[in-house]
């Protein structure tokens, strides 16, 4: 289930990750991601906000929202889907109830989310399972939602999904989970369109590691 941290209006420690849940940053990576960062500093100081973040937790991250008003959901979901059995998500059923277990939504539970944070995961999906992920988040939006991600554009990706964290000086610090490298499904802008289906490329940035950053919206 997700785990709701309001860093910016409570103090309540029982809201808070443990810590042997956060990941921290040593030997570490980083990346620039304009896309993002501007996407966060525009955030109304006025107005609260409920983002989505599939990642890991990290104190970077949490420190990070904590300059804003905002209903933080961090969920691990990223981990989460991969390390799954394929036979436990092999119809349209068993994925969406994989999707509620993980993000921790149910369709009558309209959280009302203005941010999604999927980082590195649609690499990690099939299109068909891509296609639902969205259906399955669209119905939790406050109606104005931006939906952030990069995809890689080489033939070779790590086998397993990157931990991302939010780190200082505009960068994106991360880590990966294995040395090991398979095929990428290398997605083109038209088959993210497809995919992302009623939601619409607002942005998109090619980075210098080779990653495309893009920025969805309703």
């Amino acid at each position: 289930m997700a785990s709701a941290i309001s860093p910016a209006w409570t103090t309540d420690p029982n809201r808070l990750p443990s810590r042997r849940n956060i990941q921290h940053e040593d030997n570490q990576s980083s990346i620039n991601s304009p896309l993002l960062f501007d996407m966060l500093k525009k955030l109304s100081p006025e107005q609260r906000h409920i983002i989505l973040d599939a990642g890991c937790a990290s104190a970077s991250s949490i420190d990070y929202f904590s300059n804003y008003w905002c209903k933080l959901f961090i969920t691990h979901s990223i981990s989460e889907l991969h390390k799954l059995d394929p036979k436990t998500t092999d119809t349209a059923y068993k994925w969406h109830r994989a999707l509620i277990k993980s993000f921790g939504f149910y369709k009558r539970d309209k959280a009302d989310l203005d941010i999604v944070l999927l980082w590195g995961l649609p690499n990690y999906l099939s299109p068909e399972k891509l296609k639902e992920l969205v259906e399955y988040l669209l119905p939790q939006t406050s109606g104005r939602l931006l939906v952030h991600t990069y995809i890689y554009t080489s033939q070779q990706m790590p086998a397993a999904p990157a931990n991302y964290h939010i780190g200082k000086d505009s960068k994106i610090t991360l880590s990966s989970n294995s040395d090991e490298q398979i095929d990428c499904p290398m997605y083109h802008l038209s088959d993210l369109q497809s995919f992302f289906n009623p939601l619409k490329v607002e942005h998109s940035v090619m980075l210098s590691s080779g990653v495309q950053e893009y920025l969805f919206s309703v």
